[in-house]
């Protein structure tokens, strides 16, 4: 159920809430391995973008490429952590 639907519907909201996390939950629960597979390659890729602008950052010529390189190194350590945070929530949502 999407969450405009969720918004409009003439069901009580408790019920309509029950109902919307009785969806994901089943939605979640037929979530295949390759998918969860996929998501820690990405996350594997991001930290290997994250160690290549660490590096890139040492190697910087001038403060502002120095500058530029680090705070890419952090954009992708900030993606290294949120997808990881949502792996695990998958992992536990898909393994009870």
């Amino acid at each position: 159920m999407a969450a405009k639907e969720f918004k409009s519907c003439d069901t009580p909201p408790a019920i309509a809430w029950e109902k919307y996390i009785y969806t994901l939950d089943r939605d979640l629960t037929g979530m295949s391995d390759d998918m969860i597979k996929t998501l820690e390659e990405i996350v594997e890729a991001e930290k290997a973008m994250k160690t290549r602008f660490q590096r890139l950052a040492e190697k910087a010529d001038t403060p502002e490429m120095r500058a530029l390189f680090k705070e890419l190194a952090a954009e992708e350590q900030n993606h290294e952590r949120e997808l990881g945070e949502r792996l695990t929530a998958l992992r536990l949502l898909r393994d009870g």
